[in-house]
């Protein structure tokens, strides 16, 4: 007799356990799902007397079907988890396992599988290092894993992806470079890292940013196609050297560097004449974010003076005095609010009216009689260029539903929804928007105008008047040039001159306020130019535009910004300078076109701000790369 488990058992072949047929039967539901697409391949075994796991299976790509990678597992069974009160599910893990993943043992990924043999639900965790980290397991037998629906496999295909997502990191993490490659590009990554740090409104482009890392693989071969033609391989060996930025997470273990993978990097470069260095190619990527700051972004208005918000909101209200109805116009400006002061409350409800007579048309439900307008109006709006600028929310209202638009009186939407929806419109709503909010923070109730020059429509002399039947010019004469064909002739130059001195002499103390803002007052980008300036109008010939000369002398060892309008600049600079006209030692000369889209915009003490610190920062980084200025209208600008 044998006495087993406190039974008697009588002589004869062993039997095969409860726990034996469960095993297979686990085994059975996994291998069931995960071989469902013939996308996975497994290899677990029944019965398993390998220490620390219970086999592998492979991703398997799913046109060649050669394997892509293998992950080890650990698979448990239960016949029903334990339902905690916020929903998730607990189970009991013995630990040898997360030992033998976190030693290294194997650098495959790991997976602990948990199936739940009442519902054959099967269930899964990524023991990544992050995890592993968060575990707490040291010192423990076992451990009360968390697990939520997320967890189950419901979908084999969104399973495959994530695998495939973990292959790709782990794969990433496999450097094949030597130590002086690593060296060369983890000192460029701390460079552009360093540079984030140092110039914090960067960060505003990227959510979530904590650091760069940069992906980059030497000699990768690549194809090119067009459309409708199959993938065609470069010829004569032309392989790519390739670059890509991807993100850091401040709870994963990452050195910063990574081979290039098939997945999504920020600012990605393939450089077929292996001329691009790892610094080289953060420095253009440090140009490119400036870049992108500077021309598709707006500056913080918290950064800028009252003096600089009373600009911008008067500004846009300038443009909205601009419509077809004319009646926030003055009587002999067109282009011109028709008050020199306003309340931050009327400023306000002055452009949500044309927000909400624009949702009024999309949204709501247009009376018989006015659905031709509505429609008129749609078309319109499809005509017009939808991009990233966005719409032109006052362009479009004033152009195509002018009349209409003048005797609406519907409902008015709230300052907050107009807030929700600016990724509609430009980016000037979003700046205007932002600085009634900065002006109501600062509890200032009104702004004033602060240029008296420059936007009322341009006019010489005489009075626009407005009638029922339109406007009345009679009496309006407007500013004639033989030869005046830019937009430089539409200004009268006594008036432009005023402004650009206005400009000139203000401009040091408004952007070293908007420096002190972002940086304090102790940091090494501060700007320092001393210059001497003055603007020379120059008349045509023959049919040449009239325009204006911007020309400028800088001066050695600046100690602060100092800008001078000097009418004494001589016409020829060779002649006087020679001649130690000035007792400072010069280091340049410039002569070029004043960039007056600064006045066209409404708002040059913001757009010269925005010059002035693109200047600043990328001449204290002396990059070795030619800079063409910053996007003001449609132009790209300079300034001294």
């Amino acid at each position: 007799m044998i006495f087993n488990g406190g039974k008697i058992m009588a002589p004869g072949m062993k039997t095969h356990s409860d726990s034996s047929f469960d095993e297979s039967k686990e085994i059975s539901i996994l291998k069931t799902l995960l071989e469902s697409k013939n996308s996975i391949k497994t290899f677990f075994g029944e019965n398993e007397k390998t220490p620390n796991h219970d086999g592998f299976f492979e991703l398997v790509n799913t046109d060649t079907k050669q394997p892509k990678k293998q992950f080890i597992v650990q698979i448990k069974k239960t016949n029903a988890l334990k339902l905690n009160k916020d929903g998730s599910y607990s189970y009991s893990f013995d630990t040898p396992f997360l030992f033998y993943v976190k030693e290294k043992v194997t650098e495959s990924p790991a997976i602990v599988f948990i199936v739940e043999l009442n519902t054959k639900k099967c269930f899964y965790k990524y023991l990544s290092d992050n995890y592993l980290m968060h575990l707490n397991f040291e010192d423990k037998d076992h451990i009360t894993l968390r697990l939520n629906d997320c967890d189950q496999i419901t979908d084999i295909d969104i399973f495959y992806n994530e695998l495939l997502k973990i292959a790709n990191e782990r794969n990433a993490k496999f450097i094949n470079k030597t130590p002086q490659q690593i060296e060369e590009i983890r000192l460029a990554v701390e460079w552009l890292n360093k540079a984030m740090e140092d110039i914090p409104f960067l960060k505003e482009l990227i959510p979530n940013f904590w650091r760069f890392g940069i992906a980059s693989s030497v000699g990768l071969p690549l194809k090119i196609s067009t459309v409708g033609s199959e993938p065609y391989e470069l010829s004569n060996g032309q392989n790519a050297n390739a670059f890509g930025l991807y993100l850091q997470c401040k709870d994963e273990l990452d050195c910063g560097v990574q081979e290039f993978m098939q997945q999504h990097y920020l600012k990605p470069t393939f450089d077929f004449t292996n001329t691009v260095t790892p610094m080289k190619y953060v420095q253009d990527v440090f140009i490119s974010l400036m870049e992108d700051y500077f021309n598709l972004g707006i500056i913080n208005p918290q950064y800028l003076s009252d003096t600089v918000l009373n600009e911008i909101v008067f500004g846009m209200l300038d443009k909205m005095a601009y419509t077809e109805n004319y009646i926030l116009s003055k009587p002999n400006a067109v282009k011109t609010y028709y008050k020199d002061e306003e309340t931050v409350e009327i400023a306000k409800n002055n452009l949500l009216k044309f927000f909400s007579y624009f949702v009024h048309i999309v949204n709501d439900n247009i009376a018989d009689e006015d659905i031709g307008k509505k429609q008129a109006f749609l078309n319109a709006l499809n005509r017009t260029p939808f991009n990233n600028s966005g719409v032109d929310l006052i362009q479009v209202i004033s152009t195509f539903a002018g009349c209409d638009f003048k005797f609406w009186n519907g409902k008015y939407y709230s300052f907050d929804v107009l807030l929700n929806n600016l990724g509609l419109f430009k980016r000037e709503y979003m700046l205007f928007c932002l600085a009634i909010e900065e002006l109501e923070k600062r509890k200032i109730l009104k702004v004033y105008r602060i240029w008296n020059t420059c936007n009322d429509d341009f006019k010489s002399s005489g009075i626009i008047k407005f009638t029922a039947n339109g406007i009345d010019t009679s009496g309006y004469t407007p500013i004639k040039r033989p030869h005046g064909n830019s937009i430089y002739s539409l200004y009268d130059d006594k008036k432009l001159n005023i402004a650009i001195k206005k400009l000139v002499s203000e401009l040091p103390n408004e952007y070293s306020y908007c420096y002190e803002k972002i940086f304090g007052r102790n940091n090494s980008f501060k700007y320092c130019t001393d210059v001497k300036t003055k603007v020379i109008p120059h008349e045509g010939e023959k049919f040449m535009p009239y325009w204006l000369e911007l020309r400028t002398i800088k001066f050695a060892n600046p100690q602060g910004i100092v800008i001078d309008y000097d009418e004494n600049i001589p016409s020829q600079y060779s002649e006087e300078l020679d001649k130690k006209a000035y007792s400072k030692s010069i280091i340049s000369t410039t002569s070029g076109i004043f960039p007056i889209e600064l006045f066209e915009t409404r708002m040059p003490f913001y757009n010269a701000i925005k010059v002035f610190l693109w200047q600043g920062i990328m001449e204290s980084y002396k990059l070795d790369k030619p800079l063409h200025g910053v996007m003001v209208g449609n132009m790209r600008c300079s300034l001294f």
